[in-house]
């Protein structure tokens, strides 16, 4: 039940990721969101579960972007290995630690990302000079979905009936 509630969220995501995205662009630069939903599954539940959820999500965006069909689910299932495997760095109380470990997720997606556009698309020369305003836009958007994803996990909604 819990990784149908996270994969869910994750489409949820998706579908932000798509609408309300485009709405937040700054020189040219688009906030990916769906990093944040990757984090955050990566830590709240076991590799298989985070994995198979970073899979699926991952082949959802690829089917939007056929020339680079497989490499958000490569590089989704990448941060996933590498979150589960430093898993207790992330969830420590130090804000700057979380905000470096954040910042070191975003940069390894950038990287990753970069290779594969300027393999299967072309060289842009835009992409190395937007390249650190990108890590810093992403990072920033990635720790408040973060601190409102985990804030809003700890929140318990209970009905009470009165007689």
């Amino acid at each position: 039940m819990k990784f149908i509630k996270y994969l869910i969220l994750g489409f949820l995501f998706v579908y932000l990721q798509l609408l309300l995205a485009p709405k937040l662009v700054i020189l040219g630069i688009e906030p990916f969101l769906v990093i944040s939903y990757i984090i955050f599954t990566a830590i709240n539940l076991d590799f298989l579960q985070s994995s198979s959820a970073a899979f699926v999500i991952g082949i959802a965006l690829d089917l939007l972007n056929p020339y680079l069909l497989g490499s958000h689910c490569i590089v989704f299932l990448l941060l996933t290995l590498l979150i589960d495997k430093y898993k207790g760095m992330i969830k420590k109380d130090n804000a700057g630690s979380i905000m470096i470990n954040i910042m070191l997720i975003n940069l390894f997606y950038l990287v990753i990302m970069i290779s594969i556009k300027f393999i299967v698309i072309s060289y842009d020369p835009i992409w190395l000079y937007l390249s650190p305003l990108e890590l810093i836009y992403n990072s920033v958007f990635s720790v408040i979905i973060l601190s409102l994803l985990f804030i809003s996990q700890s929140l318990r909604v209970t009905v009470a009936t009165k007689n």
